[in-house]
């Protein structure tokens, strides 16, 4: 999961065909090494992975050796002001040195310095979503839940097997968010999120698969960051694309990236 391939500057070549010659002509275009970093924080996690890597040029094969920074100073702060310093691991991952534990609704700021370079990150971790109802129409999943305050909501089907062996996985997730909905002022009442068709063979009863919903609790951060991505990835693959302006939640010099606080609730029995 949380595949970091970032590609934001190239070089390429233009032929020009003028009758028996062919000219060449190389253009090169400016490369900004930037500092890009990958934090996900869900209720429960222990010393979670905050990644820290830079971008690198198109004509180089993409490398976590190359890409990866290992000198980064950098520490996670709670709201009730502890600090927890980050220490590398590998593969540009840093964790918490001491025990962290996320906590739900709690908010975490992440602090960072890369040879000078500040950089800053804040986020409430969400608490497992409320839903109320769930059923079947037009062919989608339609979720009701209760939101809680500067939080955002999505959902994706899913296909889960071995629910009867009482050990459930996962065996296929919904590639794309239908929509990411929110904030919510408080007392704002329940609130319908869905999931995109669901295909007809998957709607059926099957002997190894059942139909679920996966509900996504997200800082309201997460919205801009999806209205402004050229597509709409899933969650494990949040970084995988560059270009166009996105609207990412980390802020400092030289700096792109998600700290992202989220939680997620799996369900399965739908009203059809």
């Amino acid at each position: 999961m949380r595949t970091i391939k970032y590609i934001l500057s190239f070089i390429f070549y233009l032929l020009i065909a003028s009758c028996e010659n062919v000219d060449v002509v190389e253009h090169d275009l400016p490369f900004e090494e930037l500092t890009v970093i990958n934090g996900q924080i869900s209720p429960g996690d222990v010393n979670p992975a905050i990644t820290f890597t830079k971008t690198l040029p198109l004509n180089i094969t993409y490398d976590i050796e190359r890409a990866e920074i290992t000198d980064i100073i950098a520490y996670l702060k709670s709201e009730d002001e502890i600090i927890y310093p980050l220490e590398y691991h590998e593969n540009g991952i840093y964790r918490p040195k001491n025990n962290f534990l996320a906590q739900p609704g709690a908010t975490y700021e992440l602090f960072a310095d890369k040879d000078g370079d500040k950089m800053y990150g804040i986020t409430k971790v969400p608490a497992v979503p409320e839903l109320t109802n769930t059923q079947i129409i037009e062919g989608h999943i339609s979720c009701e839940i209760v939101p809680a305050v500067n939080e955002v909501y999505s959902c994706v089907y899913v296909l889960i097997e071995n629910s009867q062996y009482g050990n459930p996985s996962i065996a296929l997730r919904e590639k794309e968010f239908f929509s990411v909905e929110g904030p919510f002022e408080e007392g704002s009442g329940a609130i319908t999120i869905r999931t995109g068709v669901v295909p007809r063979e998957y709607r059926n009863e099957h002997p190894d698969f059942k139909l679920g919903v996966e509900i996504y609790a997200w800082d309201k951060s997460y919205k801009k960051y999806f209205e402004t991505k050229d597509n709409n990835k899933p969650i494990d693959d949040i970084f995988s694309q560059g270009g166009g302006s996105i609207d990412w939640n980390v802020s400092g010099e030289n700096a792109i990236g998600l700290f992202i606080g989220f939680s997620t609730l799996v369900y399965s029995d739908i009203i059809k």
